[in-house]
C-alpha cells in the first residue's frame, strides 16, 4: 500500500510525471465531490483516456476529457493513460478530498463469497486484506492470489498454556437417562447393624385359610369301659323237624340182666301198637338228627349306656399345615 500525504483539501491536485511522454496528458481537476470522483483534463495524444486501467473517457475535439464516476481509488491515487496514441502517455495524480478507506472486517474467508477492496478476512490462522475486488473462490495465499490478497498478519505461534480457570457453577440437572442393563450381582456385604424396630403397621386383612394339616397318628386305646347291661333275650328260633321214631321192640322174657349191648341203629318208626302191659323201661334210643337252625330272632332293644371309660392318652401332634398367604399390608 502506498502511503501518501494529502497536500490540500481543495480542488487543487499535485501531479507527477512518470516518463517523458507524460506531458501529453494534463490534469486540471481530480477530486471527490458529492460522493462522485471527478477527473478532467486535456490530452494531446490518442482517442481516449483510461483511468486505472478500468474506465474510458473519449478525447473531445480540442483534447478535453472528463470522468464522473461512483468510484473510490483504494489509495487515493489515479493512473491515467492515453489510448490509441503513437506513443503511450501516462500520468499519475492524487485525488483531492479523498480519505484513505478504512479496513472492514468480514470474519473467516468463505469460498462462495466475493470481497471488495480493503475487506479483511482470516484464513489458515493469518489475516488478509483484499487489494481489490476479489471474486469467489480466490483463496488467500494460494498461487495466483497475490493480485487480490495481501497478508496483514501471519499466524502466530501457540502461546503458553494459561492458568486453569475457576470451576464454573454447577449446571442444571440433566434429564434422566435410560435404565442401564442390570449389572452382575455383587458379593454379599457385611451384616449391617440392626436398625431400630419400626412402628407397628396397621393390621393387614386376614389371609386365606391354609390347607388342613395331615391327621395325627391315632392315640392309644383307652381303658375298657364298664360292661353295659345285657340286652333282652331275642325271640326263640323255630323248632327243628322231629326225627323218625324207632320201632318198639317185642317184650322179651325178663332174663338176667346181660351186659348192655351196643346201641343199635335207629330203626324206622313202626306203627304204634296197641298199648301192652307196661314193660320195663327199655334202653334209650339213639339221638335223632339235629334239626336245622331256626331263623334269627329279632334284635333285642339296646341296653342302657355303660359307664364312660377313662380318656385315652393324647395322640402324637399332627404335621404342620401349609402356611396361608400373608394378608395385604395395612
Amino acid at each position: 500500500m502506498k502511503i501518501l500525504t494529502l497536500l490540500a483539501t481543495t480542488s487543487l491536485i499535485a501531479a507527477a510525471s512518470v516518463n517523458a511522454a507524460s506531458a501529453a496528458i494534463t490534469v486540471t481537476t481530480a477530486k471527490i465531490e458529492g460522493g462522485v470522483l471527478k477527473v478532467s483534463g486535456v490530452s494531446t495524444a490518442g482517442t481516449s483516456v483510461k483511468l486505472d486501467n478500468r474506465f474510458l473517457a473519449p478525447v473531445m475535439p480540442g483534447g478535453a476529457f472528463s470522468f464522473s464516476l461512483a468510484y473510490h481509488p483504494g489509495d487515493c491515487v489515479i493512473d491515467l493513460a492515453s489510448v490509441a496514441a503513437p506513443t503511450l502517455s501516462r500520468r499519475v495524480a492524487v485525488v483531492a478530498g479523498c480519505g484513505l478507506p478504512g479496513l472492514i472486517a468480514r470474519g473467516a474467508w468463505l469460498s462462495g463469497a466475493t470481497y471488495q477492496a480493503n475487506f479483511i478476512v482470516t484464513y489458515a490462522g493469518s489475516t488478509w486484506r483484499a487489494r481489490q475486488a476479489a471474486p469467489a473462490g480466490k483463496i488467500p495465499g494460494a498461487v495466483g492470489s497475490a493480485l487480490y490478497w495481501e497478508k496483514l498478519a501471519a499466524k502466530g505461534a501457540n502461546g503458553p498454556m494459561g492458568p486453569k480457570g475457576a470451576t464454573g457453577a454447577q449446571g442444571p440437572r440433566g434429564l434422566k437417562g435410560d435404565a442401564g442393563a442390570a449389572g452382575a450381582t455383587g458379593a454379599a456385604g457385611a451384616q449391617g447393624l440392626q436398625g431400630n424396630t419400626g412402628a407397628a403397621g396397621a393390621a393387614g386383612a386376614t389371609g386365606a385359610q391354609g390347607l388342613n394339616g395331615d391327621t395325627g397318628a391315632a392315640g392309644a386305646t383307652g381303658a375298657q369301659g364298664v360292661k353295659g347291661d345285657t340286652g333282652a333275650a331275642g325271640a326263640a328260633g323255630a323248632t327243628g323237624a322231629q326225627g323218625l321214631k324207632g320201632d318198639t321192640g317185642a317184650a322179651g322174657a325178663a332174663g338176667a340182666a346181660g351186659a348192655t349191648g351196643a346201641t343199635g341203629t335207629q330203626g324206622v318208626k313202626g306203627d304204634t301198637g296197641a298199648a301192652g302191659a307196661a314193660g320195663s323201661t327199655g334202653a334209650n334210643g339213639a339221638q335223632g338228627l339235629k334239626g336245622d337252625t331256626g331263623a334269627a330272632g329279632a334284635t333285642g332293644a339296646t341296653g342302657a349306656q355303660g359307664v364312660k371309660g377313662d380318656t385315652g392318652a393324647a395322640g402324637d401332634t399332627g404335621a404342620q399345615g401349609v402356611k396361608g398367604d400373608n394378608g395385604a399390608a395395612g
